[in-house]
């Protein structure tokens, strides 16, 4: 999946909006082109009637593309990065200022880890109802994310909503490898031992290491829960 399918994916463009934000109408498509990186790149992104996105980097010292951005998977620090993140900064206020969800594509429904050694969540959701948390995998605007605590909670805890993705990330820390985030909305909370581990285990979930998509039937039985 590219940069643009991350960015806009489950989203269709309000047209009326995307001339407001300075995109040209030309013939079938939609034009808009922002200068980066001091002035030395330039990114343009096309839309056509029928919502593809596509969006290319100039390099203006040459004229041609820049290529580079799109291959780099690298952590913070290098210059392919810098552009990649000055690209998607483009991409995502088009996506907040123009586009709107598309309920006819299913809502996907993610399960991710909270490490309580690393991150109190649950007192940055006493705090804030919508946090930024790390995001490494293709979570979507509009998903839905459960939230499982580890030990000694071991338990699903919170269900959220994905408002913003694919956010760059510079972490503090060094030893902290965050390159993306993504902004979560809480929309409920699960006591602890409501959908504990050993619950999960009869779904198939063994461990929850990462995010990962949930079985249908846990999905069923979550549902459940949550209407007790």
């Amino acid at each position: 999946m590219n940069l643009e399918d991350q960015v806009f994916h489950r989203l269709k463009p309000n047209f009326k909006k995307l001339e407001a934000y300075g995109f040209v109408k030309e013939k079938n498509s939609y034009l808009y082109s922002q200068k980066i990186m001091n002035n030395s790149f330039k990114a343009q992104i096309s839309i056509t009637n029928k919502g593809k996105i596509l969006g290319e980097v100039i390099d203006l010292s040459f004229g041609g593309q820049y290529l580079n951005f799109r291959s780099y998977s690298g952590s913070k620090g290098g210059f392919a990065n810098e552009v990649k993140n000055a690209y998607l900064q483009i991409l995502q206020d088009i996506a907040e200022n123009c586009f709107e969800i598309d309920p006819t594509i299913p809502v996907g429904i993610w399960l991710i880890p909270a490490n309580p050694s690393y991150f109190d969540i649950d007192e940055a959701f006493k705090e804030n109802k919508e946090i930024e948390y790390k995001q490494s995998s293709h979570i979507q605007v509009g998903d839905i994310v459960y939230i499982y605590e580890g030990s000694p909670q071991s338990s699903i805890r919170y269900r959220c909503r994905a408002l913003k993705v694919n956010l760059p990330h510079h972490h503090p820390n060094p030893h902290v490898r965050i390159n993306m985030t993504m902004l979560i909305q809480l929309e409920r909370s699960f006591p602890v031992g409501m959908f504990s581990l050993n619950v999960m285990k009869k779904f198939g979930v063994k461990a929850v290491r990462g995010p990962r998509h949930m079985p249908q039937p846990m999905i069923d039985a979550l549902k459940d829960k949550e209407n007790y």
